[in-house]
C-alpha cells in the first residue's frame, strides 16, 4: 500500500506525506530523507498533537477540498479525504498541477480504506 505514494515521491522537491484522521490521529507519515524519516517517526505524533489543531483545519476545509499554504521556502498542500487530511510537504518549485493530479488519483484509494484501527495498519512494512 505504501507504493501508492511512489508517484508523488518521484516528483523532485517533495519531502514528505502525512495522513491525519479527522480525529487528529497521525495515520501515516513518510519522508524522503532517511534522517528526516528517523526524526519524524519519533517526533511526528508529538508535533502533530501540539502544532496542528485538526478542528481548525476541519472548519477551514469543510467547504473546500484542498488548500495550499506557502511559506518563505516550502509549501504545504492539504487535501481533504473521507478519512482525514492528506498533507504534502514540498519545495516552492514543485509543479503544483502535478501534485494535484497525483492526489486526485490517490484520494479514491485512500477513501476505500475504512478501518476502525485507521490507515496505519495498511502501511506497515
Amino acid at each position: 500500500m505504501e507504493s501508492l505514494f511512489d508517484e508523488i515521491f518521484a516528483i523532485d522537491g517533495v519531502y514528505g506525506i502525512l495522513i491525519i484522521s479527522k480525529d487528529g490521529i497521525n495515520e501515516f507519515n513518510k519522508f524522503k530523507s532517511p534522517l528526516l524519516e528517523k526524526i519524524s517517526s519519533k517526533k511526528c505524533k508529538e508535533f502533530i498533537e501540539k502544532s496542528i489543531d485538526i478542528k481548525i483545519i476541519a472548519k477551514t476545509l469543510e467547504k473546500s477540498s484542498e488548500s495550499l499554504l506557502q511559506y518563505s521556502q516550502k509549501r504545504l498542500y492539504i487535501k481533504n479525504t473521507d478519512n482525514g487530511y492528506l498533507f504534502i510537504i514540498m519545495d516552492m518549485f514543485v509543479p503544483i498541477a502535478m501534485v494535484r493530479l497525483n492526489c486526485q488519483l490517490l484520494v479514491p484509494e485512500i477513501n476505500k480504506i475504512k478501518s476502525p484501527k485507521g490507515l496505519g495498519r495498511f502501511f506497515r512494512k
